[in-house]
């Protein structure tokens, strides 16, 4: 059924050029795509761990970033996740332990791996 020149503006009576129609399994399979690349990174990361403190549950689709929180003795880790960098920055300064452990920050889909920047406030005196 063809529109008519008064309805052809409308975007449902507009006609994709040959080659440029994007199909809706494009969007899922890109989708799927970061899905899978966030289940090998997030396996890579987590394949010499033997055990998270934390509870970990790893969420059925993983989210962008994963923080991995290190003991300074290197015998506990903690997890966190969450799909905005704002997320982990409030969990990282929850943590009771945040400024002595070795944190870093890992965004799934990109690759990249980010440390805290902390800030010194105030200073406490140290009993000789």
């Amino acid at each position: 059924m063809g529109c008519s020149s008064k309805e052809s503006s409308h975007s449902s009576c507009r006609r994709s050029k040959p080659g440029n129609a994007r199909h809706s399994g494009d969007h899922t399979s890109e989708r799927n795509d970061v899905i899978i690349r966030r289940i090998e990174r997030l396996t890579e990361l987590l394949s010499n761990t033997t055990a998270i403190e934390n509870g970990l549950i790893i969420p059925d689709t993983p989210v962008r970033y994963v923080a991995l929180e290190q003991s300074i003795f290197g015998d506990t880790l903690w997890a966190y996740f969450d799909d905005l960098m704002t997320g982990i920055i409030q969990q990282i300064e929850a943590s009771d332990t945040s400024f002595v452990d070795r944190i870093r920050v890992h965004d799934l889909d990109t690759a990249l791996i980010y440390a805290p920047k902390w800030t010194v406030d105030s200073l406490y005196e140290v009993p000789s």
